[in-house]
């Protein structure tokens, strides 16, 4: 079984002055958002998300749940993730449950923790002595492991709220949390999308496909509504919904919802005290404990 959380989407937040700023634009909201991203520092977010795939002989129906934060800009983060639902593979159907934590203390300090994950009935690809090794225990990763842009919202993807997308509907200030927040329905602007996407791999001097990317990107349709302090620019909340252009050829639904507190004031990230050093033929062993 081959999972892919694809996730996508996020955006953010600024200081300005005390001044009332209830006229302001939604290009003006969102370019002092994108702006405010870079500065960003830490968060705290938690929300849910679903996955559905239709394929004749490939169904899935997966809910994920997920809390966490982010530390140094993105760079510390630290995520609990709990899925569960139903998937078919093969024609034989199975249930699938699972919790794991994830911490990324720096860039060659990853550790995993599966406090469980199984299905009914058992997968053949679901080697349960793996499980049975891994379960219940904070393993680090081996150096060079990259960490999977999903992972979590860092400001590279939050700002993106604010830089690919174009307003279809303003209901102007609502309260979110007892806070005054600008309020829209959003779509992605695939052009600024393919645009920022090609920026960011440069930043990070990556290799882009340009025309890989356009026609990936072309293949589905994103909606959503973005909820930004109206005073501090933060985001506090953010919904997406994405569906393939063409159902008859790609037949899947992703949603999320996600929510945004302590703005630069989460909590540190710290390594687990107790760990295991993972290995390729750690799942088969007894576990080798380096604290």
């Amino acid at each position: 079984m081959r999972c892919s959380l694809v996730t996508s989407g996020f955006c953010v937040l600024v200081l300005v002055s005390c001044v009332s700023q209830t006229g302001l634009a939604p290009g003006d909201v969102l370019g002092k958002a994108a702006t405010a991203s870079r500065n960003l520092q830490s968060v705290n977010f938690n929300g849910n998300g679903t996955l559905q795939i239709g394929k004749e002989n490939q169904k899935a129906d997966i809910q994920i749940q997920a809390q966490g934060s982010l530390q140094d800009e993105g760079k510390q983060t630290q995520l609990l993730v709990t899925l569960g639902g139903t998937f078919t593979d093969k024609k034989q159907d199975y249930a699938v449950h699972g919790n794991a934590e994830i911490i990324v203390a720096g860039p060659d300090e990853i550790y995993l923790n599966v406090h469980s994950l199984e299905t009914t009935p058992a997968h053949p690809l679901l080697n349960q002595q793996m499980i049975k090794n891994l379960g219940g225990q904070w393993w680090k990763l081996p150096a060079g492991t990259k960490k999977s842009a999903s992972i979590s919202p860092d400001p590279s993807l939050l700002r993106a709220q604010s830089e690919v997308v174009k307003v279809s509907k303003n209901y102007g200030i609502e309260k979110i949390d007892g806070t005054d927040a600008y309020h829209y329905d959003v779509l992605i602007d695939k052009d600024k999308l393919l645009a920022f996407l090609q920026k960011t791999a440069q930043e990070k001097g990556e290799l882009f496909e340009t025309e890989k990317a356009r026609q990936m990107i072309g293949g589905f349709d994103a909606k959503g509504s973005v909820w930004v302090d109206a005073s501090t620019f933060f985001l506090h909340k953010i919904m997406w919904s994405v569906a393939p252009v063409s159902p008859a050829t790609d037949s899947y639904a992703f949603t999320l919802e996600l929510n945004f507190t302590g703005h630069n004031a989460a909590a540190a990230i710290s390594p687990p005290a107790k760990f295991n050093i993972m290995s390729p033929n750690i799942p088969l062993q007894t576990p080798v404990s380096s604290r």
